[in-house]
């Protein structure tokens, strides 16, 4: 399963909810799909009725949530689909699920840690890297970013100097 994203509010009066996704980019909902809603151990599935981008949102209305107050008791949940129902990645694209966890090392060998977390950024997602005490952030670019190896789960990068520095 993975996480797409938390409601955080509700939009107007018919039930849309407004969804604070983790890849504002992201298209992977869409009517018809088949979601799991959870918060604090409380789990529910759901079904898409339709999905709209507004601003930093998705707005987002469910089948059978018609009204503000049914929405409103939606706030908190995160939304959460099966792997095997996202769309397929394109050429050199990603899901954040993916690259969490992944060794990062340097095209010199040097073991930088693994990738904590991706920051979606508007120029370029961001890899958190974490080694104990020691934490880098990589921009997801061709510049710096020279493999993705799913099956070794590693990621080669070529740092510029004052990268990987303080």
């Amino acid at each position: 399963m993975v996480c797409l994203g938390k409601i955080v509010g509700v939009h107007a009066l018919g039930g849309e909810v407004r969804l604070l996704p983790h890849n504002p980019r992201s298209n992977t909902l869409a009517p018809g799909m088949s979601v799991s809603l959870r918060r604090h151990g409380e789990a529910q599935q759901a079904e898409v009725a339709s999905v709209r981008p507004h601003q930093q949102f998705l707005l987002v209305h469910f089948v059978g949530i018609d009204n503000r107050s049914a929405a409103e008791r939606l706030r908190g949940f995160e939304v959460w689909v099966r792997g095997q129902n996202l769309p397929p990645t394109g050429p050199n694209e990603f899901y954040y699920h993916e690259l969490e966890g992944m060794e990062v090392v340097t095209v010199g060998g040097e073991r930088l840690g693994v990738v904590a977390e991706v920051m979606a950024n508007p120029g370029a997602d961001i890899l958190v890297v974490r080694d104990g005490e020691r934490e880098f952030l990589i921009p997801m670019v061709q510049q710096f970013v020279k493999s993705v190896d799913r099956d070794s789960r590693r990621v080669c990068i070529e740092p510029i100097p004052g990268l990987l520095e303080p």
